[in-house]
């Protein structure tokens, strides 16, 4: 606290000075809101350029990609829901440059076919890579 106002006396010229109980002038307090501001504005700068150097270091290289990837994602996915042998539910799709990738689980070598046909008719894609399992209902 010392150390602060001896550098609002400096700022106001009065340094050397020893006065007692100052206020701190108002124009100081206003420019100090203001640096505030300034550094937390910085700060949440530098925290959205390092979330989106992750996104590329990740393998994606731009926003826009990465939105088309997701549009991708989301058209499988609904083309899975409409469809009545391909249980959504139970296939999860991911997609990386226009490369889908299937994981789950199957009922039938149909239902894992269907799905990677479903995936390879969406626009954009460029590959279906297909791990879907088969695994036969318990009954």
């Amino acid at each position: 606290m010392r150390r602060a106002l001896d550098v609002c006396l400096w700022a106001c010229g009065l340094q050397g000075h020893r006065l007692r109980h100052t206020r701190i002038p108002l124009h100081i307090k206003q420019k100090e809101r203001s640096m505030r501001k300034i550094l937390l504005a910085a700060m949440i700068s530098w925290l959205g350029l390092f979330a989106t150097a992750c996104s590329v270091t990740s393998g994606q290289q731009g926003a826009a990609e990465y939105v088309d990837d997701a549009t991708i994602t989301a058209q499988v996915k609904t083309r899975f829901a409409e469809d009545k042998t391909v249980a959504a539910t139970r296939i999860q799709v991911e997609t990386l440059k226009g490369t889908v990738q299937l994981s789950g689980f199957a009922t039938s070598e149909a239902e894992r076919q269907r799905a990677a046909q479903l995936a390879a008719a969406v626009p954009g894609v460029k590959q279906v890579q297909n791990g879907v399992v088969v695994q036969p209902p318990k009954s």
